[in-house]
């Protein structure tokens, strides 16, 4: 693991078309900003362990759970072909 020290207003990059800034630090709590292509996803780590989880249970719901992840990354911009993947 790579650790760095950012303060806000610097950033870092992942690759050369990934870029993190520092956009404030507030004590224990830290918000960044993050530059990527549309076709990289960037997801929370916890929302992601949510929705394994969910999937993971017996539910007659599990599409409307997909549907809410699809509708949200369209929200935010998605493509449908990014959110599904390329087939």
């Amino acid at each position: 693991m790579l650790v760095i020290s950012r303060r806000p207003g610097q950033s870092f990059l992942i690759g050369r078309d990934i870029e993190v800034f520092v956009v404030e630090a507030d004590g224990s709590r830290l918000r960044i900003g993050i530059n990527a292509p549309r076709g990289v996803h960037v997801l929370r780590r916890e929302l992601l362990a949510h929705f394994d989880a969910e999937n993971s249970r017996p539910s007659q719901n599990g599409s409307a759970i997909q549907q809410a992840v699809v509708s949200l990354a369209t929200t935010w911009g998605a493509t449908d072909e990014s959110v599904h993947g390329a087939n």
